[in-house]
Formats: C-alpha cells, structure tokens, sequence
C-alpha cells in the first residue's frame, strides 16, 4: 500500500451518505441512450448519456477505493467480489437469454450474437467491435446485433479491474498523473479515427476526470461551483445529446474531453451541494437506481422482438424492476446466494461453457467459395435443361457442400431479364473468357460470391472493387465535400466511414465488363462537408453530383475498352427505417432509377439489366433478411442463375 495513506485522505469516512441527485443523473443519462437507441432521429447526440456514465464510474470507484482500501482495510478482492455481485447476474442473465433469444427469432446470426457475448463476458466487447466497421452506429444495422451496446460494460470492467490496483499500488496522485499520461498519448494516437470511440485508453480520460474529482472531494477540499458555470456544463451537455451525432468527426476530434469535464463540473456542482433541478424527482431517482438493468435490457428488447418501440421500453422498465428486486439486490446483500462469489464465478464458467456448444452446433454461413461453386453447378444444370420460360428450382447451399435442394416459389417470372432493349435474343454480348470488374458497396460485396462462380464456369477473370460503404460520390476527387455513410460487416449503411483515398476504383485496360452494384448508396444519406447537413439522393446537388461521378466511371470504362452495365436496385423493406441515416423511401429509388436510365440513353456502351423489380416480386426465391442485401447462400445465387447470366451472350471466336 502507498504511503500516500496519510492526508490528505486519512480523515475520510468510510461511509458516505447517497446522494439521489447524482443516481436522478444516471436516470437522465440512461433516459437519453435509451431514446437515442429507440428513435435516433430524434435525439442524435444521445450517446453522450454512456460518456456521463463513465465519469460517474470514475468518481464512484475512485472514492470507494479511498474510503475503503487506501484509508480502511478492505483489499482488491473485496472490491473484485462486491462489484461481480453488482454487475454479473443481470449481465449474464443479458448474455443467456439474447444467445437463446436469437436461436429462436434468427438462427443464421446465432454464431455471430454468441460471438458477441463471448467478448461480453470476458470483457473485450470493446475491442471487437472496433475491429469492425462503421463505428458506434453500427449498432442501427438491419443485421441482427443485440448485444452491440455491452462495448461500454466491457470498458467499465477493464477499468474496475486495472484501476483499484494501479491506485493502491502508486497513490491516488501519482496513479491519477500517470492515468492522464496514458489518456494523452492515446488520444494522440486516435485523434480523428472513429475506433477511438471503442479504444479503452481513450475513453478512460472520462473516467479518470471521475475520479480526479473523487480524490478532491475526498481529501477534504472545499466543493463550490458557481450556478453559472454548472448551468453552462448542463447546457452544453444538453445541447450535444439532442445534436451531436456520432458520426461527427468533432467526436473523434476533442469532444469527449469536453463532455467529460462538463459531467464532472455538474457532479461537483451536486456533490457541493448546488441546485438539483428534477434530478431528485422520484421517478429520475428510480431510473438511476435501475439504469445499469436498463441498459442491458432495453437494446435487445428493441432488436429481438417485433413490437413499436414504446413497448419495448415499457417491457424494459417492468423487466428492470423485477431485475432490481428479485435478483440484483437479493444478491448484492447476501440474502439470495450463501456464498455469492463462488456461486456467479461458477455460473460464469457455465455460461461460457454453453457458449462453446452453441458456437459448436451453430449454423455456419456458407464461405464464398461454397457460393461461388453451388452457383457454377446451378448454372450447369440450367444450360442442360430444356427451355421453360419459369425459373429453375432455388438454389439452397449446405455450408458443408454444393448440394442444391430445390425450394419452393410462387412466382412466375420469366428467365429473361428485362434489358434497356426489352429483347431476350438481343442479350449483351462477351468475349470468351470475359474480365469482370464489380464495383459497388455492401450489396455488391453481398453478389460478388455468386457472380464468381458465374465468371468462374466463363472461364474469365472476376476483379472484386466493391467496398462497404462505397458511395459513387467517394472518389478521391469528392472527398473534400462528400464523408461515406457507413455499412458494418456486411449490413445497411448508418455511420461515417472517412475514407482518406477514394474507395471507387478505375478499370483498367483489358477489362471487358465493368458491374455497378450501388443499391445501398440509393437509399441512404450522404454527409455534406461544406454544408455540414446530411442529404439524399432527392436533393438536386447530390442527383447532380452522382450523375457526375457515373459519367466519369462511363468515361473511364470506354478508355479501358469496357461495357459499363447497372445492375437496378430493388425497393427495401421497410424495415431499412431502423437505420439512422437511411430511408426506404421509393422515391429515392425512382430519382437513382431515372439518373442510370439517362446515363443509358446517352451512351452507346452504357446498358441497364433490370433486377430490382423481379427481386422485389418474389421475396422468398431472392430474399433478403436484413431488408437490402441478397442473402449470398440463395437469393445472390438465384439472381446470378435467373436474372444476371442469361442476360449475357459469349460472341463466338471467328
């Protein structure tokens, strides 16, 4: 132990009495992730609430520590065990139910939410999620995410490990002195990147204003702010919860220093005995009380059941309560569990365990080549049937194999895809083995598998350019004025990627076909850097923009000898709403349908291959469970064989 023990710290007490404003802070900060969560459109700056969170984290451990270890004779273990009694069993009792909840509402995501919760429960949810794409928006993907928000509780509990022992260990000063060293140098190294956002030694500086504010108020010091300056932190944090968006580039770039000394100066002001405002009502007192089971609940209440928002929050509330009562108290005064540390160590060790058998006996997504392979055999089946003016059988793939078992559809659409000639014997010629580059975002990553195994069986070459994300507008020309809307792993745009090169490739010479794949780009918003607003494609700048950069790519293809071919974008479900900078809007789709059609009109090597509608028409032979993308294992496949290839025709070699 430090010889720090000494004053100033000597004379504290080691009880303090609660103060119910600071728990009514909790209860705003909750209120606001919450509602952030349920209708980000309406309150952008909501994540600002788990920022509070954390200096509230550092101030409250921090004098724990000094109360009870540095002036009392508690240990790190006593600490250890009070706080697993507090935070794991509605954690683990999160992480067992969204595991089985997923199983039943979505069984092709259950290796992936298991995934997650592994991270969860070993504390590295952080980290995992800023190894993927798309920053903290991420979370409003159509892909199914429930367990998105445990990133914050696992940057907690790395704290609440390393903290406690660094403080015993050096003294409150020198522990608090080289903390901010660590929080400098990090946010140096992240300065602008948004996995700076998820970066534990970044996010740290919040909590460490925390507990640089538990260590004055516990050596004795006087604690007076004026109401002006507390007024001032209020607003300011108020302010930035209801307009500051994630995806801000001010959020990667200074802000979260600000926020946390405005939370610490509101703490200070309550602690000291200033103006509370409703913080002491009753009902913000409950939700403080509540919100640590409020967080954990109410995310994957909105993601896993199909009910309005307002009924999931109000499940939550009522879930939260009986959490609070019937197991999290219970357990943290010892009335539930005989030896509770033993018991939730056990149940941990279990949980991890079933995890294990779960990830064991999951589904496993078919690999690209399992696409690329189950599409050639499709095709080689279809050239060998007779003709029929009904598709063939969908094609479902077996993870393990190319087995192809025929599922049902109702539709009655022809083979024949409807080109800008409307003729089927007028099909768009190739040379034998043909190279095909694809550029596009997420939904021509999601098509790239099966249209390898289409270029595979030409016997040409596939040039894979399509990026997550990758708007028209992102060449390296237009990233002064245009930031991307984001895609993660996969799924529908809503965050900010900064692309610091253009993501739009060139074709180069020698390629004889060039994909554009853009149906994600159609339907979000783009960020505008000189305007600083967000904007669609119904805005005349961004129409005109976009028919700019097409016509460089047209440009581009005939220099390089190339047939420039858009594959048309269908209608989204509705379900793309949930994103924040999205909307499944038609007309969106109608504005980009009449800008390629133009492009098509004008240029002689520019042709449309209508798929948009037949994918629209029948949902289960192309379907798409995130409400955008192809689902790669069947609808990408069954696109590629019935619409895509037969649209083609190899010219004979003379």
């Amino acid at each position: 132990m430090s010889s720090e023990v000494s004053p100033p710290y000597s004379s504290v007490v080691k009880r303090v009495e609660r103060i119910p404003a600071l728990d009514g802070l909790r209860g705003l900060a909750v209120v606001a992730v919450v509602v952030f969560h349920a209708w980000p459109r309406t309150v952008s700056g909501g994540w600002v609430g788990v920022s509070v969170f954390f200096t509230l984290s550092g101030y409250f451990i921090t004098g724990i520590i000094i109360r009870e270890h540095l002036v009392g004779d508690a240990t790190p273990l006593d600490f250890w065990r009070r706080r697993g009694r507090r935070l794991l069993p509605a954690a683990l009792l999160t992480l067992v139910g969204v595991v089985a909840g997923t199983a039943i509402v979505d069984v092709d995501s259950l290796r992936e939410v298991t995934r997650d919760a592994f991270a969860a429960l070993v504390y590295v949810h952080n980290w995992r999620a800023a190894s993927a794409e798309g920053g903290y928006e991420a979370i409003f993907d159509t892909t199914l995410q429930p367990l998105a928000h445990m990133w914050s509780l696992s940057i907690e509990e790395q704290v609440y490990i390393l903290w406690p022992p660094l403080l015993l260990l050096f003294g409150v000063r020198r522990a608090l002195l080289g903390g901010l060293v660590v929080v400098v140098i990090a946010t140096v190294l992240w300065w602008g990147s948004a996995d700076s956002y998820f970066a534990t030694p970044v996010r740290f500086g919040e909590v460490l204003t925390g507990a640089a504010l538990a260590a004055w108020v516990a050596g004795g010091r006087r604690m007076w702010i004026p109401r002006s300056a507390a007024l001032a932190a209020a607003a300011v944090l108020i302010w930035w919860t209801v307009t500051l968006e994630e995806s801000s580039s001010l959020v990667f770039g200074g802000a979260l220093p600000v926020i946390a000394v405005c939370s610490a100066v509101v703490v200070a002001s309550i602690v000291g005995g200033g103006p509370t405002g409703p913080l002491e009502w009753r009902p913000m007192v409950w939700l403080g009380t509540r919100s640590y089971a409020i967080y954990l609940f109410h995310w994957p209440l909105l993601v896993l059941i199909e009910v309005p928002a307002v009924v999931a929050l109000a499940l939550t509330a009522a879930l939260a309560e009986v959490s609070y009562r019937l197991v999290e108290m219970p357990i943290r005064t010892g009335k539930l569990m005989r030896h509770p540390f033993t018991t939730l160590a056990t149940a941990t060790v279990v949980v991890g365990a079933l995890g294990s058998v779960v990830l064991w006996t999951a589904p496993k997504p078919a690999s690209d080549e399992v696409v690329a392979a189950a599409t050639a055999a499709a095709l080689e089946e279809v050239s060998e049937a007779p003709s029929t003016t009904q598709p063939p059988p969908a094609t479902s793939i077996d993870p393990a194999g190319t087995s192809t078992a025929p599922l049902e559809s109702t539709s009655t659409t022809t083979v024949a895809p409807v080109t800008t000639t409307e003729l089927v014997d007028t099909r768009i010629p190739l040379p034998p083995r043909p190279t095909v580059l694809v550029l596009g975002d997420s939904t021509g990553v999601a098509l790239e598998p099966a249209l390898q195994g289409w270029v595979d069986r030409l016997g040409g070459v596939l040039v894979s350019a399509s990026e997550i994300a990758c708007s028209p507008l992102f060449t390296s020309e237009l990233l002064d004025v245009w930031s991307t809307v984001g895609v993660v792993e996969g799924d529908a745009t809503v965050g900010v990627f900064e692309w610091f090169e253009g993501c739009r490739v060139t074709p180069e010479q020698g390629t004889d076909l060039v994909l554009v794949v853009d149906h994600g780009a159609v339907m979000f918003d783009h960020y505008n850097k000189l305007t600083q607003q967000w904007t669609s494609i119904l805005d005349p700048v961004v129409r005109t923009t976009l028919s700019g950069a097409y016509e460089g790519l047209v440009a581009d293809a005939a220099a390089a000898g190339a047939l420039l071919v858009f594959l048309t974008p269908p209608q989204p479900y509705s379900g793309l709403e949930i994103a924040q900078h999205a909307s499944a809007d038609p007309a969106r789709r109608v504005a980009y349908l009449d800008l390629v059609d133009a492009l098509a009109s004008l240029y002689d090597d520019v042709e449309l291959l209508e798929v948009g509608s037949f994918i629209e028409a029948d949902p289960d032979r192309y379907p798409r469970s995130d409400d955008l993308h192809l689902d790669s294992d069947v609808g990408a496949v069954n696109v590629v064989v019935d619409l895509v290839a037969p649209a083609f025709r190899i010219e004979e070699v003379s």
